[in-house]
């Protein structure tokens, strides 16, 4: 998968990687500065793209149910689940707000499921950058190949 323009794979960097990993196990992290000035509280949040191989698989019929969980941890405004494909296969996606320590945070979380496991993928950035942030999360998917 080719790290999108302008972002840096963080995949070798533990102390990254461990924040996303509370849920499986992270395969690929890329992170990008703030486009343009940054502004505090508007514009100060360094993006990230995490995928993660979930813990315990998801049966499809519930990958729905699993996106909306993100409310536990303070996600607002989750959009309805849309559908979307990686490399041939179907997934979900939503997308919803949060607050990035002071700042308007703005997600899309995407699941799809491969040969019995659950891939959660994910972009979180300011509400601001999201806009701006996300051909990359476009171009990681599309640039995406199944092993095996």
């Amino acid at each position: 998968m080719d790290t999108p323009a302008g972002w840096r794979n963080e995949i070798a960097n533990k102390n990254e990687v461990a924040r996303y990993s509370q849920n499986g196990t992270v395969l690929l992290l890329f992170e990008a500065s703030p486009p343009g000035r940054v502004q505090p509280n508007v514009n100060d949040v360094t993006a990230n793209i995490n995928v993660v191989l979930a813990g315990a698989p998801v049966p499809d019929d519930q990958l729905a149910f699993y996106l909306t969980s993100v409310s536990q941890s303070g996600a607002t405004d989750l959009t309805q689940p849309e559908p979307f494909q990686v490399d041939g296969r179907a997934g979900v996606y939503i997308t919803y707000d949060s607050n990035i320590s002071g700042t308007p945070g703005e997600s899309r979380d995407m699941v799809v499921n491969y040969k019995g496991d659950t891939y959660d993928i994910t972009m979180n950035t300011s509400r601001y950058a999201f806009p701006l942030q996300l051909p990359a999360l476009t171009h990681t998917l599309e640039s995406w190949k199944w092993q095996g």
